[in-house]
């Protein structure tokens, strides 16, 4: 068993300007093997996805992915703290154990900014970011056909949007692929090389587009 602790939270706090929230789980074990020493910066994976979803913008190293999160008054945090892992190698949320949260700093965070919006990169799996979430607040999650979650004004004195996204993980694209939403849209993609990519590309452009969509070029 090893420990895992995180390495970003407490580095990157929320801005009062931040509008908007991404929150993930926690990295894996060997960050320092990183491509960006960042959250998300083990195989780029997030940012790939919103490069491609606003091409305009640039997400290509850590320099151009802060400038453009604090451009577009988003924070980026994660709900676990630290947590124990049989190896190194297990990165699957439903296998992490004695899991830490991060509650107090998300909760201040949140109450401390402007932030209306959170986007949870998992979703209700077993210790998946919207599921963390949902429990450390007491939250009682319902989702609609839009994956989003309301989120009551007694909880941080005001109504926020959560919004659950499709993994960013390319591992996540066999469950896509049997999702309701997907299939019901699929026939959208029937030209695309990477179908189930594309969706997910996509659905980023469209969560985010109130965010990034209205930055110009830089």
């Amino acid at each position: 068993m090893i420990n895992t602790v995180h390495k970003y939270i407490d580095r990157y706090p929320v801005k009062v300007s931040d509008t908007a929230l991404i929150l993930g789980t926690i990295h894996p074990h060997r960050a320092e093997n990183f491509l960006v020493d960042f959250f998300y910066g083990n195989k780029n994976s997030l940012w790939n996805i919103l490069s491609l979803a606003f091409p305009n913008l640039n997400f290509s190293s850590f320099e151009m992915i802060q400038f453009t999160l604090s451009k577009a008054d988003v924070w980026i945090s994660d709900m676990i703290r630290s947590c124990d892992r049989e190896s190194e190698g297990v990165t699957e949320d439903k296998l992490l154990k004695n899991i830490e949260l991060n509650t107090a700093q998300i909760e201040n965070g949140i109450k401390n900014s402007k932030i209306n919006t959170i986007f949870f990169t998992s979703g209700m799996g077993k210790n998946n970011a919207a599921r963390l979430f949902c429990q450390a607040f007491s939250i009682k999650p319902i989702l609609n056909h839009n994956r989003e979650i309301e989120i009551d004004e007694m909880i941080f004195g005001r109504k926020i949007k959560g919004v659950v996204l499709f993994s960013p993980s390319g591992q996540s694209n066999v469950g896509i692929k049997k999702n309701k939403i997907f299939m019901e849209n699929e026939y959208k993609y029937k030209d695309f090389r990477t179908p189930v990519n594309q969706f997910k590309i996509d659905t980023y452009r469209e969560a985010f587009k109130n965010h990034f969509g209205e930055l110009s070029s830089f």
